[in-house]
């Protein structure tokens, strides 16, 4: 490739704090310990091992994601790792391997380690949970499987859609992963970048601009999505993102209605997918419960929130349709107008929507 290499820097995870790893002690509480080694059997050092966890949206539909950003630790010499003071429930364990850009040779590195759930699956669907008791530590070794690697490439560009001109890229896992193991990689001068050496799996790219925003807006974000298997993607283009501008109201019956503050009420997006950049600004709520908000495009459950107790939402209405447990699909210079949120007193159901509360 024409493009020079970008060698990947690691983020700021906390992960990298180091934890000593110690044997497999029984009696050991809230605790995981595990070896992770490769087919061979030898121990394989320096890999994140961190864990995810089966979980649900605001609205009770299922999701899949990490337990904390910082929850994670690398593997000693003997590929040895633990990771203690966990809350009780079961989990996935998953190593993240790093494997080096170039190989001996000075060429791009074409084969390494994949990424790994507990016992040795390339998948969460076919990964074994490790349950978390008071009453021993949980062992989760990992078999790494070998992968072909691929490179990722192309330009990222800024708000006036030219080339970056120089700075930092940053690289993240998608597939429930997000947040944990983030890298950077810098930039060529005419915005070009190539990641070298990556195994199968979702990546998020994104430059975030490094202005302060003014008040009341968000930061400007150029970003990309990046699915590899095994295959080198090129061409790839980082381009601005914009955020969708939604509107609707609340409805509400009358007598209940004089019992709600407008701002006590908010209603925003809630985004399905990982790599998302933040925050997309905070919502309005008027004294006529008229609303708007702003959302990241892509699919985003429309969430609502109340300051107090004493409110459940009963529906939440697009085009006709209830869309309470179904994303809305956001996309970039297309308004989103017209949502209804059905709204009432917590334990009084409105005549027409006498089914039982779904939150519930």
């Amino acid at each position: 490739m024409a493009v020079a290499v970008a060698m990947l820097i690691s983020g700021s995870v906390a992960a990298r704090v180091a934890q000593e790893a110690s044997s497999r002690v029984a009696g050991t509480r809230n605790a995981i310990v595990g070896r992770v080694v490769d087919k061979a059997g030898r121990p394989v050092p320096d890999v994140l091992v961190t864990l995810l966890q089966d979980g649900v949206h605001w609205n009770g539909v299922p999701r899949v994601g990490i337990v904390a950003a910082n929850l994670g630790v690398r593997t000693d010499d003997k590929g040895m790792y633990r990771l203690e003071n966990l809350p009780l429930g079961s989990y996935y364990v998953v190593a993240l391997p790093e494997n080096p850009p170039l190989g001996a040779d000075g060429r791009l590195n074409r084969a390494g380690h994949g990424i790994t759930y507990h016992p040795a699956a390339s998948t969460r669907a076919d990964a074994r949970q490790v349950t978390v008791t008071v009453k021993e530590a949980a062992v989760a070794d990992i078999t790494l499987l070998p992968a072909t690697l691929a490179s990722i490439s192309g330009t990222v560009f800024g708000q006036d859609g030219k080339p970056v001109s120089g700075g930092t890229l940053g690289i993240a896992h998608g597939d429930g992963m997000f947040g944990v193991h983030s890298r950077s990689a810098r930039l060529r001068s005419d915005g070009a970048f190539v990641l070298a050496a990556l195994p199968p799996g979702t990546y998020i790219l994104s430059l975030r601009d490094a202005t302060r925003p003014a008040r009341g807006s968000v930061s400007q974000v150029s970003g990309a999505k990046v699915v590899l298997d095994g295959r080198d993607v090129s061409g790839i283009r980082v381009a601005p993102i914009h955020t969708v501008r939604a509107t609707g109201r609340i409805v509400i019956d009358a007598d209940a209605r004089k019992l709600l503050a407008p701002g006590t009420i908010h209603v925003s997006a809630w985004p399905v997918t990982d790599g998302m950049p933040g925050s997309s600004g905070a919502p309005t709520m008027n004294d006529d419960l008229s609303f708007a908000f702003n959302a990241w495009p892509g699919p985003n459950f429309v969430r609502v929130r109340f300051d107090v107790p004493g409110w459940v939402v009963k529906g939440i209405r697009y085009n006709g349709a209830e869309i309470m447990k179904t994303p809305i699909d956001f996309k970039e210079g297309q308004p989103v107008d017209g949502i209804e949120v059905v709204v009432a007193r917590a334990g009084r159901l409105l005549p027409d929507r006498q089914e039982k509360d779904p939150r519930r």
